[in-house]
């Protein structure tokens, strides 16, 4: 399944740009995406597509907040199909884990993981890294991310209640100049720079819930969910993506957290053309570009995030993957909309 349905969208994203005196064809266009039946459908499994097709409309409408906006017009029903999915009483927070695992085996754009905390538990939404090779037209994520995280609690509303808001929000990103946007979206517990994007969500709020449903139904949507199945590349990926922003990153630790070991992990990985450490330094090098370009994070905090020894090593790395320096690189970065 796409981030999210290309021709139900495109409709209203259409509207929304028209409103800025936009052409959504104009847009897509730009960034290389048909708008025949088959070349969305190759275009709603294209990470770099739909990322820059998002920020571009952005750019275009001078909209920094155009994400939030879009996800006030485009319901997903994932939540919905979710819990609905979870045996007997189901909760929020079994609807979430449904959720997260469904993003993972039906979206190409888009990575989630419910990360349990003391408190709750953090709902972590990412837009994957595409290959260094790949040209793109827009490094920024912002407009997918903070999308994603708003139509979450958008569906969130629709179980908890229009007031609800998360107990916490954070950021990759920079904080924009303008906060209000976020906080009628996501409450006034904002943070920005972080190790990862997240919603926070109570125990409470986790523990709520859910209606039940008939069992031919909740095969049917089982079914759809178990349709396609991540390649182990991805998951393994995902993993080290989320794990990255922790000391414990190491193949053993990632191995585990797969119920795996270490030598048939590898073994796999081989089988399918690649290894964990070439995996591994691919996410610290697109989270090094993201940082680097799009955060407030000094190269130092960078360094010491990915988990590099000293800047100096952290520096080789960035020119050898990069081609040029971390200095060099955030300089030549577009300033994105604040």
């Amino acid at each position: 399944m796409p981030f999210f349905p290309l021709r139900r969208s495109l409709d209203n994203i259409a509207q929304l740009v028209e409103g800025y005196g936009q052409d959504v064809s104009d847009i897509a266009s730009t960034v290389g995406m048909g708008l025949s039946e088959a070349e969305l459908r190759d275009a709603a499994s294209d990470p770099v597509i739909l990322n820059d097709f998002l920020e571009e409309a952005a750019k275009v409408c001078n909209q920094r907040f155009l994400g939030i906006e879009f996800a006030k017009l485009h319901g997903w029903g994932l939540i919905s199909s979710a819990w609905m999915l979870t045996l007997g009483s189901g909760t929020v927070g079994e609807a979430l884990q449904l959720l997260a695992d469904h993003l993972q085996q039906q979206s190409s754009f888009t990575t989630a993981l419910l990360e349990i905390t003391p408190n709750g538990a953090a709902y972590c939404f990412e837009v994957r890294g595409v290959p260094a090779s790949r040209p793109v037209i827009h490094r920024s994520r912002v407009q997918a991310t903070e999308l994603g995280l708003a139509r979450t609690c958008l569906e969130l509303r629709e179980v908890l209640g229009e007031r609800w808001m998360p107990s916490h929000c954070q950021f990759r990103h920079a904080e924009p100049l303008n906060l209000e946007p976020l906080q009628r979206m996501f409450g006034n517990e904002l943070s920005f720079n972080q190790d990862v994007s997240a919603i926070c969500i109570t125990q409470a709020d986790l523990d709520a819930p859910l209606p039940q449903l008939q069992a031919a139904e909740r095969q049917r949507l089982q079914a759809a969910l178990e349709s396609s199945g991540e390649a182990l590349a991805l998951r393994v990926e995902r993993v080290i993506r989320f794990m990255m922003n922790t000391d414990r990153c190491t193949l053993e630790r990632v191995a585990s957290m797969m119920k795996s070991n270490p030598r048939t992990l590898q073994h796999q990985l081989k089988q399918d053309g690649t290894s964990y450490q070439s995996l591994y330094d691919a996410v610290r090098e697109d989270l090094a570009k993201y940082y680097t370009s799009h955060s407030q994070l000094s190269i130092a905090a960078i360094t010491e995030r990915l988990h590099f020894t000293d800047t100096a090593a952290f520096s080789r790395f960035f020119r050898g993957r990069i081609g040029m320096s971390p200095s060099k690189y955030r300089n030549h970065t577009p300033a994105s909309l604040s």
